[in-house]
């Protein structure tokens, strides 16, 4: 199995989602990069540049409780099928 590793950077009120950083002497045309990676914030601190795409904030699109159906998670054993001594 494997993780897919994300960073995100709390800035003025707002999260972002880091989608790519690099040293700032690598980029030459940020409004490329900007438009590459589809993001919508660049901000730069010690010598990188962080592309950056803003969290939105959840929205509420209905107000109605649902019931979801409840699986019943109990086994049934036979004495037999359990590993336990006789008594």
């Amino acid at each position: 199995m494997f993780s897919i590793k994300r960073d995100f950077i709390r800035w003025e009120d707002k999260i972002v989602e880091v989608k790519r950083s690099y040293p700032i002497d690598r980029v030459k045309d940020v409004s490329l990069i900007k438009e590459w990676l589809g993001v919508d914030v660049v901000l730069r601190r010690d010598n990188i540049m962080y592309f950056c795409e803003t969290i939105q904030e959840a929205e509420i699109i209905e107000n109605e409780v649902v019931e979801l159906p409840v699986k019943s998670t109990k086994r049934k054993y036979k004495k037999k099928d359990l590993d336990v001594p006789n008594e």
